[in-house]
């Protein structure tokens, strides 16, 4: 396997494979004639091996365990004193007070305090690697006895990187009491409230209509009651969130009951202020009815997109959006490339590029490992590479981790009708798949799989709940916590500021004019004290905002005297002003 084949062993579990030069262990060598100490590897804007190990490896573990595990810190440093002294004194390098000190050694600031046992001079020699190094007459310093230093770094570190990558990532079961078992439920992250709001799935009894929500901060469920009327029980449909409009939008589905089986292709808006349902009918051309299909909401024009699934007709392999706010559809279907007819898919949406990340599903028999990235500002497709050795999946679950810029599916069924509990990656900046996990929740598929961002000094995490195991249909409820990846926070994970909404003249008799400064995209909309929708006043753009309501509703009539409210949401935050008329 040889030196690199060992140093990447390290690597991974370390968070040193974004820079694979980086390791180049310890040992003597030789340059220009010259026989040298090599320490350890370093990058001119790094601070080495032993550098970036602490802050991508050890330092994103230590921060996890003083949240959520404090004893175990102490074997954590009781571990790394451990290969201090391995490194240090059985390594020939060791603290001397009185000794001179060196500055700096090609950038590897922790050196300054250190120096080689023995007659040595420090000095940075301009190797093919820019590896730090120390000039000594003697390499065989006492303790190596002239050993290569390397493999007591390859053993400390694969001894420390085991435990701590397992401290870092582990799934953790919740014990709460939550939805009854189901399969093939849908569910949203609302950044508002912090909640994860589920509906509909098919359990024992049959398909279920039911709403529940999943507190993040106190990690309870609790059923929703719901005003009105509402979707008839599915399973197999889609839910996106519409962070602007304030609604969890539902479409698709299958039904199963004793006449038979029924697909659906009506969509509903669940308004996550008065807990209501509003059906969105339409009078235009819309997708033939299916099941097994795949969405998300593009926030930049305000529609829900949707590729594939299964029809009476068969599999499809079209694409459409559908405004909420004009009721419309448009077949948006391109010519080529195209990912192919299916259904069972699962889809997320890459905020950071605009795209529809989709995954997997089914085509005859077989299960699919495929993936493809619809960009959504042309609606051209674009193969990604295909998931290895996953023997395909059809019914997985997926999410976006918009800090890790990683796309996640969890189990599925395969191919050979066996189910998969791992966890995998695919960096959609290298474009390069990966395994996060393979222990933790029982092998499923159907599950829902929910991204929860980081909030208060809490770590992102994914919330996975339900789906179909070996035991029948699931109700349990797992978290695991993301690693925190050294990358830049993307614009989704980021504070923005809260506005605020002012209106006058307040009360008033005729009309009132609403203001506030937008720093991203929203929606305004006025209802009754009892929740029902008055009038939507239409989505904002970022900058200053003025609306002018008249005191009239969507249809145009005048609405009696009393109190309202002035709902003002954005992706980020939602603020409510009351508003007296007086006729």
């Amino acid at each position: 396997m040889g030196r690199e084949g060992l140093a990447r062993i390290i690597r991974l579990p370390l968070g040193l494979w974004r820079h694979p030069s980086a390791w180049h262990g310890a040992g003597c060598g030789r340059s220009g004639g010259v026989e040298y100490l090599r320490l350890f590897g370093a990058y001119p804007t790094h601070s080495g091996l032993l550098g970036r190990v602490v802050d991508e490896g050890i330092w994103a573990t230590f921060k996890y365990m003083l949240q959520q595990r404090p004893g175990l810190v102490f074997v954590m440093l009781g571990a790394f004193l451990v290969m201090v002294y391995l490194l240090v004194v059985r390594g020939g390098v060791m603290v001397k007070p009185r000794s001179r000190r060196a500055t700096q050694m090609d950038g590897v600031g922790w050196l300054s305090v250190v120096r080689l046992r023995g007659t040595a001079k420090f000095e940075s020699l301009q190797t093919p690697d820019h590896a730090a190094v120390v000039r000594s007459r003697r390499c065989r310093t006492r303790g190596t006895k002239g050993r290569n230093m390397t493999v007591a770094t390859w053993i400390v570190l694969l001894l420390l990187s085991g435990p701590l990558a397992t401290f870092a990532q582990q799934w953790r079961q919740i014990e709460t009491g939550g939805p009854s078992a189901r399969r093939n439920a849908a569910a949203i992250y609302d950044r508002i409230a912090d909640r994860i709001v589920l509906f509909g799935g098919r359990g024992s009894s049959g398909d279920l209509a039911d709403v529940w929500t999943f507190d993040v901060a106190t990690e309870s469920w609790q059923s929703l009651p719901v005003e009105g009327a509402g979707p008839t029980a599915r399973f197999s449909h889609n839910a996106v969130h519409d962070a602007h409009g304030g609604q969890l939008l539902i479409w698709s589905g299958r039904m199963l009951d004793a006449s038979g089986s029924t697909l659906l292709n009506d969509v509903w808006a669940f308004d996550l202020i008065t807990n209501s349902w509003t059906n969105l009918a339409t009078t235009t051309t819309v997708p033939v009815a299916r099941y097994g299909t795949a969405a998300v909401f593009d926030p930049d024009t305000g529609t829900l997109v949707t590729f594939a699934g299964f029809t009476t007709l068969g599999r499809f392999d079209d694409t459409w959006r559908f405004d909420p706010l004009q009721r419309l559809w448009q077949d948006v279907t391109a010519t080529s490339p195209q990912p192919g007819e299916r259904c069972l898919h699962a889809a997320a949406y890459d905020s950071q590029r605009r795209r529809m990340i989709m995954f997997g599903g089914q085509r005859g028999n077989a299960a699919l490992d495929d993936a493809w990235a619809l960009d959504l500002s042309t609606d051209l497709w674009t193969a990604l590479p295909p998931a290895p050795e996953t023997g395909g999946r059809k019914f997985p679950a997926v999410a976006y981790d918009p800090k890790g810029d990683r796309f996640l599916v969890f189990g599925g069924e395969r191919t050979d009708s066996t189910r998969s509990g791992d966890l995998w990656a695919l960096d959609l900046q290298r474009e390069v798949w990966s395994t996060l996990t393979t222990a933790g929740p029982p092998a499923r598929d159907g599950a829902v799989l929910v991204y929860v961002p980081s909030r208060g000094g809490r770590m992102p995490q994914i919330i996975l709940t339900g789906g179909t195991t070996a035991e029948g249909n699931a109700d349990d409820t797992w978290s695991l916590q993301l690693e925190d990846p050294v990358t830049a926070v993307a614009a989704s994970e980021s504070t923005l500021p809260i506005p605020s909404l002012a209106a006058y003249p307040n009360p008033f008799n005729a009309n009132v004019v609403l203001e506030s400064q937008l720093a991203t995209r929203g929606s305004l909309t006025i209802y009754d004290t009892i929740g029902h929708r008055v009038r939507n006043l239409g989505r904002l753009s970022p900058g200053p905002l003025r609306r002018l309501w008249d005191g009239r509703d969507d249809a145009g009539r005048i609405v009696a005297s009393g109190v309202y409210l002035a709902v003002l949401e954005t992706p980020t935050s939602r603020h409510l002003r009351r508003l007296a008329l007086l006729r």
